[in-house]
């Protein structure tokens, strides 16, 4: 597998996702994973090698701290 390490340095919290999908399959990416990152905070991502489905990793800025 992959190994990720993603370190939110920001001020507010962000959501990593890992999704999945497949060319062939109806209703596109799912996810397989996800994760809130606290600020300052790192979060280890690993991720298994699968040449049959397409993969990718997604950072969603959860906005400023309050």
């Amino acid at each position: 597998g992959r190994s990720v390490d993603i370190e939110n340095t920001g001020r507010g919290e962000l959501t990593i996702q890992y999704q999945w999908g497949a060319p062939f399959m109806a209703g596109g990416w799912k996810v397989a994973k996800s994760h809130v990152v606290q600020r300052d905070e790192t979060y280890h991502l690993q991720r298994p090698d699968n040449a049959f489905y397409h993969q990718r990793i997604v950072v969603i800025n959860n906005g400023a701290s309050r």
